[in-house]
């Protein structure tokens, strides 16, 4: 198994909000790619030369202490206007807005954007996932996702991550 990680002082360094993330992937055919600005991380799943799935990373400032709810659910639907935010909380501790789209004809035509904070709103920005798949069932995809974690503290990143 491997982790994708992104700290707050990184994103902070690159002059984006400070809020950091992390996540476990592993399994054949899974990997990172090369990404270039706005996205800062990238893990996909290919089998048999076709990719099957693939979660996508950005990070993005958000008015979380006057308005989380609105901000989050407001970064949903800024990437995909088709999109009806709902919200969602991940087991490892980020909560947020999640909005999901089918669009014909695409390669992964299934796709869901998630708008996610730390549960210590200090952060003051989000972290914006868009997970792209072939099927509306991507358990590859749901595993990883089970594992991601958000925060705002270099300190936080040292926790333990939950396995795949």
């Amino acid at each position: 198994m491997a982790k994708v990680r992104f700290l707050p002082s990184e994103s902070r360094r690159r002059g984006m909000a400070p809020v950091g993330f992390d996540m476990v992937y592993g399994g054949d055919g899974v990997a990172t790619e090369p990404v270039t600005a706005p996205v800062v991380a990238r893990v996909v799943e290919t089998r048999n030369g076709e990719r099957v799935g693939s979660i996508t990373f950005e990070v993005a400032p958000a008015r979380l202490v006057i308005d989380r709810d609105g901000s989050l659910a407001q970064l949903v639907t800024s990437r995909c206007e088709d999109a009806v935010p709902y919200a969602l909380m991940l087991d490892a501790g980020a909560s947020g807005y999640r909005g999901d789209v089918i669009v014909e004809g695409a390669a992964l035509p299934y796709r869901s954007w998630l708008a996610l904070a730390p549960d210590d709103v200090g952060a003051g920005g989000a972290v914006i996932v868009l997970i792209e798949a072939a099927t509306a069932d991507w358990p590859v995809g749901a595993a990883m996702l089970a594992t991601l974690r958000v925060f705002c503290r270099d300190a936080d990143a040292r926790a333990q991550s939950v396995p795949v």
